[in-house]
C-alpha cells in the first residue's frame, strides 16, 4: 500500500518481529537481533466524524528502547521497510501531527504500545489509532450576532485557552478534560458552561441570544449542544431556568456526570452509602465514614455507574447527612446544591454543599 493512500477505516498499524536483517537502521546484524515490521491496514472502519482523514505517509512514527532513547523517528513515507533491533522491549508510538496547545483545525490521531522483541521468535502487535484530542466547534444565530456584536469566548481548558470571535468558522481543539466558556462583558467576565470532552469528542455549541434579551426585557444566552459522538440536544440560557439551576430541575446522579466542572448547581439522588476507599462502597449499616454519602440514581441503586460521592464537610451539613451518626438516612431522597468535581473517592461527586434538602 502506497503511503500516499488517505484513511477510509480506522487506522490500524501492523508490527512484527521477526529475524530479517535491516540495513537502513544498523550496519550490522549482531546475536539476539529481531526485526520489527511496520505496515498500515485501511480495513476497517474509521473510528471518527470528526471530517479530517490523515494521510498515512505523514504520520511520524518513534521507537524508543527501554531506557527511553529513541532509535528511530521520522515520517511514515520515509521509513525503512524492516528495522533490526536487539531483543528487549520498545515504546512504538504513531501520530498525525504534534499538539500541545489548544488550537483551530488540528485534529491529532495516534496511539502507542510496547513491544517485545524476542530473538529467534516472532512477535506481532496491532495499534489501533484514534484521535487524541477532542473538538470544541461554536457557531453564532443570528440574535447573538445582532445581541452581542463584539462578543469574545475565551475557551479554557487545562493545556490553555483559545480565543473566540463571532467570525470564528474553525473547530478548536483541546486536550481531554474539562473545557469552560467564559464571555467578556460589560459587567466582567461571565461563565457560561463547562463541559467534560473525551478523547475523540466532537461537539458543536450553537449560541443564541434569549428573546428576552433581544427586545430588551432581559438578558441570557441559549446554548444548543450537538456532538458527533452520540447526538444530542441541549439548551442553556445564561440567567434563565436552565438543568440544575434549581432544585425543581435538578441533575439526577446520572446526568450530572455530563456537567462535571459545574458550579452551584442542584443534584438529587437517594443515600445509599459512604465510599470507604478509592471507589469502594459500603451500602449497608454499620458505617465506619461520616465525610461522605453516596447517591444512587434510585434508593435501590448497586451499579458504580449511577453513583456519585458526596463530601460532607464539616458543620450543619455533615451533622444532618451522614450514615454514621443517622442511619436511617440511608434510601432517603435529598437535594444537594455544590459543585461537580470529576473525582471523590474515586467516583464522580459533588463538593462544596451551600444548601441541602432531605425528605
Amino acid at each position: 500500500m502506497k503511503a500516499s493512500i488517505r484513511f477510509a477505516g480506522a487506522l490500524l498499524l501492523l508490527l512484527c518481529a521477526g529475524m530479517t536483517s535491516c540495513n537502513n537502521l544498523f550496519s550490522e546484524k549482531t546475536s539476539g537481533t529481531g526485526a520489527l515490521v511496520l505496515s498500515f491496514d485501511s480495513s476497517a472502519s474509521l473510528l471518527t466524524r470528526s471530517g479530517y482523514l490523515p494521510d498515512v505517509g505523514s504520520f511520524l512514527i518513534t521507537i524508543s528502547n527501554s531506557s527511553g532513547s529513541k532509535v528511530y523517528e521520522g515520517r511514515y513515507a520515509d521509513s525503512p521497510e524492516r528495522f533490526e533491533l536487539p531483543a528487549g522491549s520498545y515504546l512504538v508510538t504513531a501520530s498525525s501531527c504534534v499538539f500541545e496547545e489548544p488550537c483551530y483545525d488540528k485534529a491529532q490521531f495516534g496511539d502507542s504500545r510496547l513491544v517485545s522483541v524476542t530473538a529467534d521468535k516472532e512477535t506481532s502487535v496491532i495499534l489501533q489509532c484514534k484521535q487524541l484530542n477532542c473538538g470544541l466547534e461554536l457557531l453564532a444565530d443570528a440574535s447573538f450576532r445582532a445581541a452581542f456584536p463584539d462578543a469574545e469566548i475565551m475557551i479554557r481548558s487545562s493545556g490553555g485557552n483559545l480565543l473566540w470571535t463571532p467570525d470564528e468558522k474553525r473547530t478548536g481543539y483541546f486536550n481531554p478534560g474539562i473545557v469552560t466558556l467564559v464571555m467578556n462583558g460589560t459587567d466582567g467576565d461571565e461563565c457560561l458552561c463547562s463541559r467534560m470532552l473525551d478523547a475523540g469528542s466532537m461537539l458543536k455549541l450553537k449560541l443564541s441570544a434569549s428573546e428576552q434579551l433581544v427586545s430588551g426585557s432581559g438578558s441570557g444566552i441559549v446554548l444548543q449542544l450537538d456532538t458527533s459522538r452520540v447526538w444530542s440536544y441541549e439548551e442553556f440560557v445564561v440567567g434563565g431556568e436552565n438543568p440544575g439551576s434549581d432544585k425543581s430541575n435538578a441533575y439526577t446522579t446520572l446526568t450530572a456526570r455530563d456537567h462535571i466542572g459545574e458550579k452551584d448547581v442542584w443534584v438529587e439522588g437517594y443515600i445509599i452509602g459512604v465510599a470507604t476507599s478509592t471507589s469502594k462502597m459500603s451500602l449497608t449499616p454499620p458505617f465506619s465514614k461520616n465525610t461522605n454519602i453516596l447517591l444512587g440514581l434510585r434508593s435501590s441503586t448497586v451499579n458504580p455507574d449511577y453513583v456519585l460521592s458526596v463530601e460532607l464537610a464539616l458543620g450543619d451539613v455533615r451533622d444532618a447527612l451522614n450514615l454514621m451518626d443517622n442511619p436511617s438516612n440511608r434510601g432517603h431522597r435529598v437535594l444537594l446544591k455544590g459543585d461537580l468535581v470529576g473525582a471523590y473517592y474515586g467516583f464522580p461527586g459533588i463538593k462544596g454543599i451551600t444548601e441541602f434538602e432531605l425528605d
